[in-house]
């Protein structure tokens, strides 16, 4: 990102100038709380966009962050009237896209001397076994705090679905081949009604080679909608 002036520059001026800078919280990853500390951060560290998934509670989670991260600058001296606040974006796929899925398996289907390999590797701490008291303690929290379901806020053993974002990486690790992904995709509407509301600036559509029927049906329902 660039200053000049001492003030950073516009997403849109980052982006006209090839230094533009996007953070990715991931498509399918909806962990509010993790999420809106995360936009604070990066909004300190001077990105020009945020990339989240299109759910209104993260969405919400994202402008908080960025809010707090517009007081901190002011308590720290800058002019945030002239501070550029990143964009909000969110994602759309046009087909089944890897970035819009989610682990799943029964936890009753685990032997208990299974070693759990596949707890071990997620990165994002999404497989619980046990229902820990860090975890029911973590889940009140996120609760009191956004008022939001949240991934962790669960019952019992396996996903926590809000905090998976769909990398797979638990699926081959699993010695008995009992995680498998599914699909979590947005309807465009819900998408569109986010846009409406001016909660969010951009909107990034995944496509893939050969797929100009299925871009052009989806471009279809964004205009028309």
């Amino acid at each position: 990102w660039e200053r000049a002036g001492g003030t950073q520059a516009s997403p849109r001026d980052a982006l006209n100038r090839r230094t533009w800078v996007k953070f990715i919280c991931g498509a399918s990853n909806e962990d509010a709380v993790r999420i809106r500390s995360l936009a604070l951060v990066y909004t300190l560290a001077g990105v020009d966009c945020i990339d989240c998934a299109a759910d209104p509670a993260v969405v919400r989670a994202v402008d908080d962050g960025i809010g707090a991260a517009m007081l901190l600058r002011a308590a720290c001296g800058f002019d945030c009237a002239r501070e550029q606040r990143p964009w909000v974006m969110v994602s759309l796929s046009d087909a089944e896209d890897p970035h819009f899925r989610k682990a799943t398996f029964n936890p009753q289907h685990c032997p208990p001397s299974c070693p759990r390999p596949c707890e071990r590797s997620c990165p994002a701490d999404a497989i619980a076994f046990g229902g820990s008291s860090a975890t029911a303690t973590e889940a009140a929290i996120q609760r009191n705090e956004t008022g939001v379901r949240n991934a962790s806020a669960h019952s019992g053993d396996g996903v926590i679905a809000a905090r998976c974002y769909g990398c797979a990486r638990c699926v081959p690790a699993c010695p008995l081949g009992l995680i498998a992904t599914e699909s979590h995709t947005r309807a465009p509407a819900a998408v569109m009604a986010l846009l409406r509301s001016h909660a969010v600036d951009a909107l990034e559509i995944h496509t893939r080679p050969g797929g100009a029927a299925t871009f052009a049906q989806l471009w279809a329902q964004i205009a028309g909608d």
